[in-house]
């Protein structure tokens, strides 16, 4: 039976703290950590693309996923952070919207899609640095309006994987979302056959790492006392290694497309000067 992947969410100051960094260090040790969401309680705490650059940087192998929040961070600035994470470390980190709306998970998408890492040519004979014909405007109004391009090139192969909570209450909010967060409650009223995160506890979590979920879970969120956390992946290790699997968080899930997709846009034209 193959192992779910685990995440596991850590407060981002956490990851810095001298006394509290050796047990995150622990958490991954033990084999069964696939990937840290990185947290933050409230805005005035420390950002969590921040540990993220420095984590990616000291931990190539390690896929990482920031929390924001919708409320808080414009699209476009969170579009153009996660963006300079993926040219940092080679590869995207996912975005936990703890709040999020469609028009905002929506333009994160399109901003991801605007500027093409391959479009970049750095062709000195015919001194093209830069295919402008593959960069479109977003033109995105609503609630979060955007015009676009992203500032930052994204792989297109390797797309930014947006997770947000599902309340059945307001279905229509996390609707954009790749990866649908549930708790126990509502596991059994995802609405369509999107990828699912099983939220949980420590005492949740031994259970469910050895592989006794339903069949449409992708994976566990785990959230709870880092020490406790720990115990529980101290006893599932080495039983239950870390999940086999590609590399990178889409490819993880199922490396569909994502669920909006940058189409029938304007071409970008750069402002020209005149002399």
């Amino acid at each position: 039976m193959t192992n779910p992947p685990v995440l596991v969410r850590v407060d981002a100051a956490a990851a810095l703290d001298p006394t509290r960094a050796p047990v995150v260090q622990a958490l991954w040790d033990t084999g069964r950590v696939d990937a840290l969401v990185l947290g933050r309680r409230d805005a005035a705490d420390t950002d969590p693309s921040t540990v993220a650059a420095d984590l990616g940087a000291r931990h190539p192998q390690l896929d990482l996923v920031i929390e924001a929040d919708l409320a808080h961070d414009f699209p476009y600035n969170l579009a153009r952070r996660v963006a300079s994470l993926q040219a940092l470390h080679g590869r995207a980190p996912g975005v936990l919207l703890t709040r999020g709306d469609r028009d905002g998970v929506a333009a994160l998408h399109r901003l991801w899609q605007s500027w093409p890492r391959a479009s970049i040519l750095g062709d000195r004979a015919s001194r093209t640095f830069v295919d402008i014909a593959q960069l479109r405007r977003v033109d995105q109004g609503g609630r979060h309006p955007v015009a676009g391009p992203l500032q930052t090139p994204v792989d297109q192969g390797d797309l930014p994987l947006v997770l947000q909570p599902f309340d059945p209450e307001r279905a229509e909010e996390s609707a954009y979302a790749d990866v649908l967060v549930v708790g126990p409650g509502t596991l059994g009223i995802v609405p369509d056959g999107r990828p699912v995160l099983l939220q949980t506890d420590a005492a949740g979590l031994r259970a469910a790492a050895c592989g006794q979920l339903d069949g449409h879970v992708a994976g566990i969120l785990a959230d709870d006392d880092l020490d406790a956390l720990l115990g529980a992946l101290t006893e599932l290790a080495p039983a239950a290694h870390r999940s086999a699997g590609p590399r990178g968080l889409r490819r993880r899930f199922g490396g569909g497309a994502p669920r909006v997709r940058l189409q029938g846009t304007r071409p970008f034209q750069p402002a020209v000067g005149k002399a």
